[in-house]
């Protein structure tokens, strides 16, 4: 039986700062909720410490006795703080990682301003899971507190658990690591290389410049969220949690907002969609949650304008948000009005509604652009290929692929090609992802004119889908934030490169194009900045999509950073972004390279989890179709973005061009 070893820390009374008093009922609660959770299943291993025990050294002293020195491979480690939550001015080192000049952290008992020792800052925090990391253990930390969203990174007279005051720049020997790191470490390197981010999961209270709440009965999220893991039997992932927490608050105190936010590391985003306190992975970010909001007296649907909600127009059956009940019939519910990052919805009239509930809903072409397929070549293979558009065009259709007649109607082509092997003079078949009359495979070619393989191209199809909608995500409202609104800047060797209508050209370094670089091939750096233009505070995330399909939300940390007015940050870290010369390129000729940012800014909190993207498997090469190494570059035409509806928010697509050196004239 599996251990799960949890540090619990409740401080209601301070010494120097104002009292709280919901924090000791919160960890008490969850302490015997998860005593009872984990009865016959986990061996509990709990340790708390309240009010005068949670002194800042205590705290750093059971993080690692009681966690670090004692877990092992397949235990969990736990993390739950309630209490204040604060800010201090951080020194000049942290310019470029904390854009607003600020570290977070939690306030310890002996904390104070002007006595006292310092927080335990949000950089502290990623060193002691940094160590606890190399365990290999499950980590999970819960911040019931204000300035709770990037630590490891109204009831209007209710308690705020947040200190008004910020708290002065320290000295560098006051952290807790200055002996491992020095400042002049972290002003030569990036923090997130000098101090890797250990493997964890997160859930905080509110976004990090929000407040978290509490009231008689203790702590608004503890309990809302304690509420549901018994509700579900804890049979619930993070990422379901945190959503249907955050949308059941939504709107506490008479419309002053308490966010809670879930993050997993970047090289391990999909730990979010594992159940709690469980190993599974069920993704399934795509159906969204519908919570009833005492607040408003509304049904919330956690799905927005940026994942391609419309509002329901009469007779408009595809933005009906269809709600599967165990055991009845499918329900009904009409899209009423679509914000950025969720939406209200009514049921039908006569439906049996359960306000207590939380229910699952889907809107059919949801997070996927149509998308146009032109079938071609060797009459053996389109017959398998339309075979198998047929038999699945009701499941295409609601996917929004769709097969066209014309090729100049379609986004690519699905081509069966049969070409004879120089090397023993055999015959073989393949079906092959291309862009419209090109030759040159797009994804891994797929031999054998077979069902198999054809349906291995329908399925990377059902993936470009969702590749698709995040490329042409836009914004048209003329009312709706602007790409100006946020401005994006490349930078190569310190310089800035011209943006012209959002397309950029980045060359290589070395423009000799030498004999030497089929020993040392040429690679050059970028780096990309974002400010914030307007007089409001915005919520801005950068992803990047590659042509192999894959999207990454995590050029940022967090990966979606708020910026107050005039406030800019670096993607990275301000660590530039490598763009090496790619074998492939030169191989099928293709005369440039391309990748995208797609840079998602709105008024309101969002995530980014649902724009998460593997890449597809590349192409093999050699390729006997000599006839795909000629043609045009590797250029996807811009095309009319998705009409989205929503007020407060705006999607821009950069295209950057990397032209290739060894490309060779037809």
């Amino acid at each position: 039986m599996s251990n799960l070893y949890a540090l619990l820390i409740g401080i209601d009374d301070y010494q120097y700062i104002s009292p709280l008093g919901g924090c000791e009922k919160d960890i008490r609660k969850v302490h015997s909720f998860l005593e009872s959770f984990t009865e016959g299943k986990m061996t509990f291993h709990p340790k708390t410490l309240f009010n005068k025990e949670a002194t800042k050294a205590n705290i750093v002293q059971a993080f690692r006795s009681h966690l670090t020195a004692q877990v092992q491979s397949g235990d969990v480690a736990l993390l739950y703080y309630s209490g204040h939550g604060a800010q201090e001015e951080a020194a000049d080192v942290w310019s470029i990682e904390e854009p607003d000049g600020k570290l977070e952290g939690i306030v310890c008992h002996d904390t104070g301003i002007g006595k006292g020792v310092p927080l335990l800052a949000d950089k502290e925090l990623r060193f002691l899971i940094h160590e606890l990391s190399k365990t290999g253990v499950e980590i999970l930390t819960f911040f019931d507190s204000c300035h709770a969203g990037d630590n490891t990174r109204n009831m209007a007279d209710a308690p705020k658990r947040r200190v008004a005051a910020v708290l002065p720049t320290r000295k560098w020997e006051e952290f807790l690591f200055a002996d491992n790191v020095s400042e002049e470490d972290v002003q030569h390197q990036r923090w997130a290389d000098k101090v890797p981010e250990g493997r964890h999961v997160q859930i905080a209270a509110c976004e990090d410049m929000e407040f978290a709440y509490e009231n008689s009965e203790g702590g608004i999220f503890t309990n809302t969220m304690l509420q549901l893991l018994k509700e579900k039997e804890g049979k619930i992932t993070y990422y379901d949690l945190q959503s249907q927490v955050k949308f059941k608050i939504k709107g506490v105190a008479g419309g002053i907002n308490q966010t809670p936010r879930v993050y997993a590391t970047p090289e391990h985003h999909k730990d979010i969609f594992k159940v709690f306190l469980g190993s599974a992975i069920h993704q399934d970010s795509l159906s969204g949650n519908i919570v009833y909001n005492t607040t408003s007296k509304q049904w919330i649907y956690d799905k927005g304008g940026i994942h391609g909600v419309h509002a329901s127009k009469e007779g408009d059956s595809e933005t009906l948000v269809i709600v599967p009940v165990k055991g009845k019939k499918s329900m009904y519910a009409f899209v009423k009005d679509v914000k950025p990052a969720y939406s209200v919805v009514e049921f039908e009239e006569g439906e049996e509604i359960d306000e207590g509930m939380v229910y699952k809903g889907h809107v059919a072409g949801l997070m996927s652009a149509p998308l146009n397929v032109f079938i071609s070549g060797v009459e053996d293979g389109t017959k398998v290929l339309h075979a198998i558009f047929e038999e699945q065009k009701i499941e295409l259709e609601k996917h929004n692929i769709f097969l066209v007649n014309k090729r100049e109607e379609a986004d690519y082509e699905a081509q069966a090609v049969e070409l004879k092997d120089e090397k023993d003079d055999h015959v073989r078949h393949y079906f092959i992802l291309s862009l419209p009359g090109d030759h040159r495979p797009l994804t891994v070619q797929k031999m054998g004119f077979s069902m198999p393989a054809g349906t291995e191209i329908v399925r990377e199809l059902q993936k470009i889908v969702t590749w698709q909608f995040i490329k042409k995500l836009h914004n048209p409202d003329k009312e709706a934030l602007t790409h100006e609104d946020i401005k994006l800047e490349f930078l190569q060797q310190e310089q800035a490169v011209p943006i012209v209508d959002q397309v950029t050209k980045v060359e290589y370094d070395d423009k000799k194009y030498n004999e030497t670089w089929k020993f040392d091939f040429p690679f050059t750096k970028v780096k990309v900045k974002l400010t914030n233009t307007i007089d409001q505070p915005l919520y801005v995330a950068c992803l990047y999509m590659d042509t192999d399909f894959s999207t990454t939300p995590r050029l940022m940390e967090p990966d979606v950073v708020r910026l107050n007015p005039g406030e800019s940050v670096f993607a990275r870290s301000g660590k530039a972004i490598k763009l090496p010369w790619e074998l492939l390129l030169r191989q099928f000729n293709y005369k440039e390279d391309q990748f995208f940012l797609k840079v998602i800014v709105s008024t309101e909190a969002f995530t980014t989890f649902e724009f998460t993207l593997d890449g597809l498997k590349k192409p093999v090469y050699p390729w006997p179709d000599r006839s795909a190494l000629t043609g045009k570059g590797l250029t996807w035409d811009d095309e009319e973005d998705e009409k989205i509806k929503s007020e407060t928010w705006q999607a821009t697509l950069y295209t950057v061009r990397v032209p290739n050196p060894f490309y060779q004239e037809e």
